[in-house]
């Protein structure tokens, strides 16, 4: 069984601009194939930048299918359609109490206040 290749670290070259070029085009084609659903969901991805919870060396690989590494103990940040896969199941809303637990990138933590009226979180 393979699993994910992670691509080299580097020095990040892209500009504000081409991120979120790139986060515009990853929301569309996650919703081209069903991924996602839910237009806060979407709100979400669209506003919060998933490359500033990207360590330096990898941020230029943000939109890529592919889990990336975080500091931690074998930690990742997830692929971009782990969000919708996670949270459109649940039908969160404004009306909704929400609660991230996890020891991740801090991601799902900056976009929860986009799809529940109450969020916390536990690291």
């Amino acid at each position: 069984m393979q699993g994910w290749i992670v691509p080299p670290p580097k020095e990040s070259t892209k500009s504000r601009e081409e991120f979120t070029k790139e986060r515009h085009k990853k929301v569309e084609w996650l919703i081209r194939r069903g991924y996602l659903r839910s237009e806060r969901i979407k709100e979400a991805m669209l506003r919060v930048p998933r490359e500033d919870f990207i360590p330096h060396m990898y941020k230029d690989y943000a939109y890529r299918e592919v889990p990336l590494p975080i500091p931690g103990q074998e930690a990742t940040i997830s692929c971009p359609h782990s969000c919708p896969l996670f949270y459109e199941p649940l039908g969160l809303d404004k009306g909704h109490k929400f609660l991230e637990v996890g020891l991740g990138s801090g991601y799902g933590t900056g976009k929860g206040d986009c799809w529940a009226r109450r969020f916390g979180c536990i690291h």
